[in-house]
């Protein structure tokens, strides 16, 4: 693990001392989970010292949760993608209702577009032994049991 600072240190300390606490776990029980000495925990804890990628791996497992649980926000790796999402939503938002109206056709003439094509390749594949079946407005193939 990489933090780029003391205080993102104790950031990530103190987000494993409340999931650890959560979980009903003491700093020894974590540590003997780990196979760690206890000094390792409450040194990461309290952002002292930074631990290695595997004991983060470890540290997930034993407290059954996920990398962005421990990480603060700002070290997230989606962190990026988040705002975007958060860039689009806001501009939908904003949309007057003709105009969110018009982005909802155009996404459906795409998707109708991508289902037509999907039909017509799996036809082409299943060839005689297809029964044509219509969804949604569009022609998906079936094969014939026989």
């Amino acid at each position: 693990m990489s933090v780029k600072n003391r205080e993102d240190s104790q950031a990530f300390g103190l987000r494993l001392a409340r999931l650890r606490e959560a979980r009903g776990f003491t700093q020894l029980d974590l540590a003997n989970q780990l196979l760690v000495n206890k000094n390792t925990i409450q040194n990461i804890e309290y952002g002292i010292s930074e631990p290695k990628a595997g004991t983060v791996i470890s540290l997930c497992e034993a407290l059954h949760c996920t990398p962005n649980d421990l990480f603060p926000e700002r070290l997230s790796e989606d962190n990026g993608r988040r705002r975007e999402i958060k860039a689009i939503e806001e501009k939908l938002l904003r949309m007057s209702d003709y105009a969110f109206s018009r982005c909802v056709k155009l996404i459906n003439q795409v998707l109708d577009t991508v289902l037509d094509i999907m039909a017509w390749k799996r036809r082409s594949k299943l060839g005689k032994n297809a029964e044509l079946t219509q969804f949604a407005g569009s022609t998906f193939s079936k094969p014939v049991r026989q």
